[in-house]
């Protein structure tokens, strides 16, 4: 059952008992590997460009918290509209001690602003979500992850790519991520 979050209690709560934070990581680990396996089942052969699958990890600032691990998946579908695409991302984001997370799922819209057959393609992305945020006593939904950000994708070979993201926004605030991605053909 889902308790709202009193007032005057943030993201500062007790520390949750240490087999929470054994389990944190190894449950982001299976959800990430989940959400790319159900990714990857999607057809790709109907894009007007290839479709392309990330893994991500980096760094979170909340304001009223201190500095979060992130990690995460999002499959980019391009919409033929010069660049244009969508990007479903889930997010797991923990201070490290186990005394919470957060669960975000967001969608993405984002565009790329050079030809994509560059080696380096720089992009922009803004986006929005749900904000599942749990401690070892509370645990709301909210509507949160709003960002705008910018990146860019460096083709390490035909398929391949790293991109290093910066993002700011609500919640978190400030966030810096490495993606390493595929893209089945390009």
């Amino acid at each position: 059952m889902t308790e709202p979050i009193e007032p005057g209690v943030g993201r500062a709560c007790a520390a949750a008992p240490e087999s929470h934070a054994a389990t944190a990581m190894p449950r982001c680990a299976s959800g990430a590997a989940l959400l790319l396996l159900a990714l990857l089942s999607v057809p790709l052969g109907a894009q007007p460009r290839p479709a392309e699958v990330r893994g991500h990890v980096g760094t979170a600032t909340f304001f009223e918290s201190p500095q979060h691990f992130t990690a995460g998946a999002s499959y980019r579908k391009y919409l033929g509209i010069r660049g244009w695409g969508i990007e479903p991302e889930y997010s797991f984001m923990t201070d490290g001690s186990g005394s919470h997370e957060d669960h975000m799922l967001i969608l993405n819209v984002v565009k790329d602003l050079a030809n994509p057959s560059r080696r380096v393609v720089p992009y922009m992305v803004m986006g929005a979500g749900l904000n599942f945020y749990r401690t070892p006593r509370y645990s709301s939904r909210v509507l949160g992850g709003p960002a705008w950000g910018l990146g860019f994708k460096t083709w390490t070979g035909d398929r391949v790519f790293i991109a290093p993201e910066f993002r700011i926004g609500l919640e978190p605030n400030l966030q810096f991520s490495l993606s390493v991605g595929f893209a089945p053909r390009r």
